[in-house]
């Protein structure tokens, strides 16, 4: 089954496997202008799962000319999380 698939089924269930609409914890703490890097964390809240879970998701987005032109991550499943620990 393909991932389309998966993602029809649950929403037909009614427990699609997507994140909360909010993002609490979402941070730029690397900005280079010079280089055109921009990393970024956060943490995406999956509520209609048998257990919630959240993604811990690390973001490098590469500027050219005020565009983004690519970006990689990485993002790690994870249980028991609120917040990735900045300080307001």
């Amino acid at each position: 089954m393909c991932a389309r698939e998966r993602l029809l089924k649950e929403v037909a269930r009614g427990e699609p496997r997507v994140p909360a609409r909010r993002l609490p914890d979402q941070r730029f703490p690397v900005i280079d202008p010079e280089r055109g890097i921009v990393f970024g964390v956060t943490l995406l809240h999956y509520l209609k799962v048998p257990t919630p879970s959240q993604m811990y998701v690390s973001e490098l987005f590469k500027v050219v000319g005020g565009r983004i032109v690519r970006i990689d991550n990485i993002g790690l499943m994870i249980q028991g999380v609120t917040s990735l620990g900045f300080s307001h």
